[in-house]
């Protein structure tokens, strides 16, 4: 029985069978952590079977895992897959209970803290304290042990494990930790901190030597028992910045969060940071400024001022502090490879290390550096993060044999997740022979950044189409010789024309109201593409065929009544739209239809904002229909592990609440009397519905949400309001999904403060003009809003598109 609720990962042999393959299949849509080692053996009697696999049942199949013996595959089956557990190992003291509570309150995770279970252990004894005063810290180690060793058996998925502070200091619990099948964190606090934290506490037996001496024993041996490190600076007074840094952490390691895999695909940029010490006075105001339109800060530790560790440690943690939605590549760029860096190979090594241990998403990884049998051994070590394998060389590429041997080199049998070829450019025609040569490469399976350095390789930037490295005029210099703003990347791309000029749509009816032609054009004028968005209305998909088989066609949005009837006609769905069971995005990736689901973003991301580091244990959904579909979805990826369904109709609720992706965490209930505490309520219901819900449904202060934006203030978030629990608007669901409909469009994020002042100002016409249509222009929406009791913000929007083509025309001139 504990097995089947806490299954091991394990591997499939098939034997050619497919029978095998399609039952455990199957099996794994309830069962996580099966390895299906051969899904070839399916291809003769149902090739689409995994395919379908993932449609019907709203799973994801990840592609590629390979059959490992049972001492290499339980570290890599554990950490590599989403839902394994986190070990928390630190000082008492450090803060691993607070972490570790933050962390499981988010994810949705079981919260094992290990001394609660010795003290439980050591009842007969008088708990802790007494076992220790008894009989001594040798059979208290012993118990330790025993319970550990429990521990990590019965709770290898969906757990924090937070240790005590002594857990190292016996042989075999620091075996055991060596050993583990699951991701081990240290938390590194300041032992100073730590000090002034433990004189008020004396609930714990006392240490038998100074503090400091123990600190000092035991800090090896929580880096060598662990696989990466949290820190936490010298008298950081900011708690919740701190445990949301920490739940970042723990939400990329357990793989719930890939934010490199989209930042890794086309169109994409990352800044190159060239400041010596962030912690500078206006610094990191400044970080946040230069960071507008790009998806990755590189963090040259080459060019800092010190590569002291723990002073590297205070500028990654100031980076995260400044900028915590943007991931990180880490960078020792040699001076070889025309870097600064000119420590030994060694040196290098501990500091590449010293970046992965620190949880950075990217890695940038010399191609020169070690063997390839070591550079293949840091690569399987990274877990979760991305490697950049690179190579720069001051000179210019010799021709399609050396280019070919160089990307073999970096590739590392595709090991490597991007390969960066770098070279100096000699005149400018050598920016368009190396994107052909490149594009002629045999065998390529990795994303390839191709660039030029010096003044004749600035064309390469603007040709190059993944992760391509920018400056900004503030930065104190460019990383590199040659390399461009994103602003000017992209106006000579559309100068040059390598942009097409892409048709987006909004299909579904009625439109007339919608602000998304209006808000989505903006966007695109703003992030300078020459795209264009129009309304289509059609009640059939048949009617928005012909536009999807368009050369031009690059995405829509998707309103009522088709969100459900496109599915069929789509090539692609991804994870979020299969569970949802609903569309309301589609783009075009290459020649294939991908349909996404952004509603359920909308509620995520002002629900966890809200949230902090609340507990997230019941909330309350109103509705049945598609977007209470969505608010289940963005429930259950916030952590709630019961989530009630109310409806008119009980066996619509039922229904939803049944369907197989959510029946683990969703119930229907007939009244919304005797409910249990709530931490968040949804409404999806429309404005027109006439439902009175009790005051003490509002009793534990939930997030209370509401979908409908117009109007803005509807009769829930008014009892809400009145009742003094936190509330979101309708309208912030809107703007959300909007903006995450832009990034899937064109991988970059359009200014979210102009999309709120634009749907503000037309949520005010539309209330003071309930049957009017959404302006056409910004000049028509000014004059609409002035006209209405408060007006104003449509003014910024306004004056931010003026900003815009004045800063345009600078630039051209």
């Amino acid at each position: 029985q504990q097995q089947q609720e806490q299954p091991l990962p394990v591997n499939i042999e098939c034997y050619g069978d497919h029978r095998i393959a399609m039952s455990f299949g199957v099996l794994g849509c309830s069962w996580p952590g099966l390895c299906i080692t051969d899904r070839a053996c399916v291809d003769k009697t149902y090739p689409q079977f995994w395919d379908d696999l993932q449609r019907v049942f709203g799973v994801t199949c990840q592609p590629g895992a390979a059959s490992f013996t049972n001492e290499e595959s339980k570290r890599f089956l554990s950490q590599g897959m989403e839902g394994c557990s986190l070990v928390v190992i630190g000082m008492r003291g450090a803060g691993k209970s607070t972490m570790a509570l933050a962390a499981a309150q988010q994810l949705g995770y079981r919260l094992i803290e290990l001394d609660e279970l010795l003290e439980q252990a050591c009842a007969a004894d008088g708990g802790i304290k007494g076992l220790v005063e008894r009989r001594g810290w040798g059979e208290f180690r012993a118990r330790e042990l025993a319970v550990f060793r429990r521990v990590l058996a019965e709770h290898p998925l969906h757990s924090i494990l937070s240790c005590g502070g002594g857990i190292v200091e016996g042989e075999q619990c620091r075996q055991l930790l060596q050993r583990c099948p699951h991701p081990v964190v240290y938390i590194n606090r300041d032992i100073a901190d730590i000090e002034a934290y433990l004189q008020a506490d004396s609930s714990r037996p006392a240490f038998q030597e100074p503090l400091r001496t123990v600190y000092e024993r035991r800090q090896p041996w929580f880096e060598a028992c662990s696989q990466y490190e949290f820190h936490i600076g010298a008298g950081n007074p900011d708690l919740e910045e701190t445990k949301a840094r920490f739940v970042q952490l723990a939400r990329f390691l357990v793989r719930e969060q890939q934010a490199t895999d989209w930042v890794i695909s086309r169109d994409t940029f990352f800044l190159s940071l060239t400041f010596p010490d962030l912690l500078e006075a206006d610094t990191l105001q400044l970080v946040r400024e230069v960071s507008a339109g790009v998806h990755a800060l590189e963090l040259r530790v080459d060019l800092l001022a010190s590569m002291d560790p723990l002073f590297i440690r205070q500028q990654l943690t100031a980076l995260r502090q400044a900028c915590p939605e943007l991931p990180i590549i880490y960078t020792v760029r040699s001076e070889g490879q025309g870097g600064c860096f000119a420590g030994s190979p060694d040196e290098y090594w501990e500091l590449m290390q010293l970046g992965r241990r620190l949880g950075c998403e990217l890695l940038d990884l010399e191609a020169t550096c070690g063997s390839e049998r070591e550079r293949r051994a840091y690569v399987q070590a990274c877990g979760p993060a991305r490697v950049i394998s690179s190579t720069h060389l001051l000179r210019r590429w010799r021709g399609p044999t050396e280019l070919a041997q160089l990307y073999r080199q970096c590739a590392l049998g595709g090991a490597a997740h991007v390969v960066k070829l770098v070279f100096t450019a000699q005149t400018a025609g050598d920016c368009v022979a190396l994107q052909h040569e490149v594009s002629q490469l045999p065998g390529v399976t990795q994303p390839v950044i191709a660039l030029l350095m010096g003044p004749h390789g600035r064309l390469s930037r603007v040709l190059n189409t993944h992760l391509t490295p920018v400056t900004h005029p503030l930065l104190p210099k460019a990383a590199a010789p040659g390399q461009l703003s994103v602003a000017d990347i992209l106006r000579f791309r559309q100068q040059l024309g390598l942009h097409d000029p892409l048709r987006f749509y909004i299909f579904g009816t009625p439109l007339q109201r919608s602000p998304s032609p209006f808000l989505h054009s903006l966007a695109f004028t703003l992030l300078e593409l020459p795209y264009q968005y129009t309304a289509h209305e059609a009640d059939q998909p048949d009617a928005i065929l012909p536009l999807l088989q368009d050369p031009l066609f690059g995405g829509a949005s998707v309103t009522m009544p088709l969100k459900q009837t496109i599915m069929p006609h789509l090539h692609v769905l991804s994870p979020a739209a299969r569970a949802i069971g609903a569309v309301n995005t589609i783009v075009r990736d290459q020649r294939q239809l991908r349909g996404d689901n952004t509603d359920w973003i909308g509620l995520y991301t002002p629900l966890r904002h809200l949230l902090g580091s609340r507990a997230c244990r019941c909330a309350l959904v109103l509705g049945a229909g598609g977007t209470a579909r969505a608010a289940l979805y963005a429930l259950q990826k916030l952590g709630f592990f019961q989530i009630l369904v109310f409806n008119r109709t009980l066996a619509t609720a039922q229904a939803l609440a049944q369907q197989p992706q959510f029946s683990a965490t969703a119930t229907a209930v007939a009244a919304l009397d005797n409910l249990p505490s709530l931490d968040a309520i949804i409404s999806t219901l429309p404005p027109t519905a006439d439902l009175a819900l009790p005051d003490d449904l509002f009793a534990s202060k939930p997030v209370v949400f509401d979908v409908c934006y117009l109007p803005r203030t509807t009769p829930i978030l008014a009892q809400a309001s009145r009742l003094e629990c936190p509330i979101v608007e309708g309208i912030n669901m809107f703007i959300q999904q909007a903006l995450q409909q832009q990034r899937i469009w064109t991988q970059r994020t359009a200014p979210a403060e102009v999309a709120e002042t634009t749907l503000l100002a037309f949520a005010r016409v539309a209330q003071q003009n309930p049957v009017a249509s959404f302006p056409r222009s910004l000049k028509e929406l000014q004059a609409l809003d002035e006209a209405s009791a408060v007006g104003g913000d449509s003014q910024v929007v306004l004056q931010s598109q003026q900003q815009h083509d004045q800063e345009q025309q600078q630039q051209q001139q």
